[in-house]
């Protein structure tokens, strides 16, 4: 789970607010693999704004992929997604980034979706996380607290661009306040290590056949969540059924339940807790979830 601050040409980001693009192709010229941003982390847009010397936020998406390609075939297969009219433009825009002479082999791209324009600029600085002057293309932004929650939560006070909502589809009114509370959940359950054992994939599959719009919690291997009318549902895989394992478990459903009830951004705390796995449990170990507030869904018995 990591958030990225990435300096943004105001050019680029002004085609595609202008054309309400909900889904855009970020460009970089380095092909080097990020040490920690994943799918579904967040990549913050930074750029000069107005006549304040700092760089400020004008607004966000979420990874979806990464891909390495040609810019011949960048531009072929994505077009204006990547912020340009046309390939020259593009490549002009790849030329003038470029610090050595030699010709572009490679661009990296990051495919972001829900790309959301804010009204106005969010300042880091605000948050008092300290940028860099001479940044010359991106910072982890929540190495030392969460500033991504803040930054989320602070969405409402400056507002969506209007131009851009009324080009493509609206969002939902509680999108945002979904996304918060994804990350502050994330963020939560971080130091559970049993959360990023392997993956079962006859679990996972099973788990599917309930037809949720589930998205996996960053980090984890296999914990999910799931909005239903702006109310937050969780999903812990239980891998074994021993004491142990319920007892982690029941960990994680305490740390998510109290992080819904107190954590000070968060406007709607509704929090519900799921253990899935295969097969029943034992009744002695069913009325321990019971006692606090958790229900277990043996994917054995979800029909195909």
């Amino acid at each position: 789970m990591a958030s990225i601050a990435y300096i943004c040409q105001h050019e680029m980001i002004e085609f595609h607010r202008l054309r309400g693009h909900r889904e855009i192709v970020f460009l970089r010229l380095s092909t080097k693999k990020f040490s920690k941003f994943d799918v579904n982390d967040y990549l913050f847009f930074l750029t000069k704004t107005g006549n304040r010397p700092q760089r400020g936020v004008v607004g966000f998406g979420k990874l979806y992929k990464y891909e390495q390609l040609s810019p011949r075939s960048m531009w072929n297969k994505y077009r204006e997604m990547t912020g340009y009219a046309n390939a020259q433009e593009m490549n002009d825009a790849l030329d003038f980034m470029k610090k050595a002479d030699s010709p572009i082999q490679k661009v990296g791209g990051l495919y972001l979706k829900n790309v959301l324009y804010f009204e106005f600029p969010l300042y880091l600085s605000e948050f008092g996380f300290n940028l860099e002057p001479n940044l010359e293309s991106f910072t982890y932004i929540d190495q030392e607290q969460d500033v991504t929650s803040q930054l989320l939560s602070s969405i409402k006070n400056v507002g969506l661009d209007l131009w851009s909502q009324t080009q493509s589809q609206p969002i939902s009114s509680g999108y945002i306040e979904t996304e918060l509370k994804r990350h502050v959940l994330a963020w939560a359950v971080e130091k559970y290590n049993f959360l990023q054992s392997p993956r079962n994939a006859t679990l996972d599959n099973r788990l599917k056949r309930l037809n949720l719009d589930l998205e996996k919690i960053p980090l984890t291997s296999q914990a999910y969540t799931h909005s239903v009318d702006q109310k937050m549902h969780c999903y812990i895989p239980l891998l074994r059924k021993n004491q142990t394992a319920i007892s982690e478990a029941i960990g994680v459903a305490c740390t998510l339940s109290r992080v819904g009830e107190k954590h000070p951004l968060l406007e709607d705390s509704s929090l519900k807790v799921y253990l899935y796995g295969m097969g029943g449990l034992k009744e002695s170990l069913n009325e321990q979830l019971k006692l606090f507030n958790i229900l277990y869904i043996d994917v054995n018995e979800v029909n195909e």
